[in-house]
């Protein structure tokens, strides 16, 4: 096995540890607070990183790709990261007080640790991108598991603490947490001898630099809102319990995507790279697609075969409503497992604007339906707007492809004859100078 491969097992195997300990500390969490607790908690944490997101304008995106080419320095993005933080944090302190100023916005105890949340989750975005970009796929991965298992020996359930750390202390202390990895991500650059440099803020203007993080931005803010813009709607619409259930069954649903995640974090290269030297990659993204919708499938039917008996004793008697949920959202879930090889077929070939217009749409039509059903149906009715729009991304996509690249769609769903096709050589791609 060549070095290159054997650097991508190993990354890929310290992240799905990183998505474990993620996994257990948000079963602990639902386990612990229950359903109508455990919706306020992860509520809050969605707004916040939607906030981080909207404050990091896809420079973390920049970094990543701008380092991984050597056309920038480490020690600019260095710079960059931490004036970034700091002007994000002024953005954000003038936009909360301009809140309490016109009653848009209540003062909360959490209010502080909210900022300190944002802020160093900004920082670590940044720092993250730049030690993941310079070849170190393990540190990242290791960091955020470190700090998982930090937050499961803390949660009030444990014995050792029950007596010290309360549900609002522990929110306190989650949110705190967030300084964990920047703190580390900085020591770790400075060891490594990189430094702050900034030579100036030109490279920051530069129409490619600005193409490339805005696209980037958008993209990701798009695709966030298509996952979790349903959770605003059912807040206001259902009860804390029923937000807690949709809340975690989404999460679980979103184990469908690991696989497909993970896959496409070793493929997209290797995608890529074919796009560029012009070589017939089309008859492999379908391949792809009918492995990923495959894949998801599996997941699904094992889930929906086990889960009436083992999803309140994994989680609590509370959490009733998860298994009807998650069998009217698998499958959406699975027509977006199912279009991660179109997306990135698309990023690849320069043409994200597609991906950007079929995210748009599929919002659009999922917030319409939400309104519509969610009033009636409460969960139900959001899993099934789910679903819908989730479809319409991936047919969007799909129609898109078909076009330009004709085949059937019908051998998609064409079991058999996956297992028959030679999709093997897909995994066995050479790369020149993969070592």
């Amino acid at each position: 096995m060549s070095s290159f491969k054997l650097k991508l097992l190993k990354g890929l195997a310290w992240r799905f540890g990183y998505y474990v300990s993620a996994f257990i500390l948000n079963i602990l969490i639902a386990h612990y607070l229950g359903a109508s607790k455990s919706g306020v908690f992860y509520l809050l944490l969605n707004n916040l990183a939607f906030v981080v997101l909207v404050l990091s304008v896809g420079i973390d995106s920049g970094i990543g790709y701008f380092n991984a080419r050597k056309e920038i320095g480490p020690g600019q993005f260095l710079s960059l990261s931490f004036l970034w933080v700091l002007v994000a944090a002024v953005i954000l302190a003038g936009i909360y007080w301009a809140g309490l100023y016109f009653h848009f916005i209540i003062a909360s105890s959490l209010t502080i640790y909210g900022f300190i949340y944002i802020a160093f989750s900004l920082l670590s975005t940044f720092l993250n991108a730049i030690v993941f970009s310079m070849g170190d796929d393990k540190t990242p991965s290791l960091i955020f598991t470190i700090v998982n298992i930090i937050l499961i020996f803390l949660l009030p359930g444990n014995p050792l603490v029950t007596k010290i750390v309360s549900p609002d202390l522990y929110t306190k202390l989650y949110l705190l947490a967030a300084i964990l990895p920047a703190i580390i991500f900085f020591f770790i650059l400075l060891q490594r001898k990189i430094n702050f440099s900034f030579t100036g803020p030109g490279f920051l203007l530069q129409q490619k630099f600005l193409r490339f993080i805005l696209q980037s931005f958008l993209f990701s803010l798009l695709y966030t809102l298509l996952l979790r813009c349903d959770y605003w709607v059912v807040n206001y619409f259902c009860s804390d319990a029923d937000l807690g259930n949709y809340l975690q069954t989404v999460k679980l649903n979103q184990l469908v995507l690991l696989i497909p995640a993970l896959a496409s974090f070793t493929l997209f290269p290797l995608i890529v790279s074919q796009v560029h030297q012009q070589k017939m990659v089309e008859a492999k993204v379908v391949t792809l697609v009918k492995i990923y919708f495959f894949i998801g499938l599996a997941i699904c039917l094992a889930v929906i075969l086990t889960g009436y008996w083992m999803l309140p004793v994994i989680y609590g008697e509370s959490f009733s409503k998860m298994y009807p949920v998650f069998i009217l959202l698998s499958p959406g879930i699975l027509s977006l497992a199912a279009a991660y090889p179109l997306n990135t077929f698309f990023a690849g070939k320069d043409l994200i604007v597609v991906n950007i217009k079929a995210i748009f749409f599929s919002i659009i039509i999922l917030l319409l339906l939400d309104f519509l059903v969610i009033p009636y149906y409460g969960i139900y009715g959001a899993a099934l707007a789910s679903t819908a729009g989730y479809g319409f991304y991936f047919m969007y996509l799909l129609i898109k492809f078909k076009k330009k690249h004709p085949f059937n769609i019908k051998a998609l769903f064409d079991l058999r004859k996956l297992i028959k096709e030679n999709h093997h050589q897909f995994f066995n791609i050479k790369l020149q100078n993969e070592d």
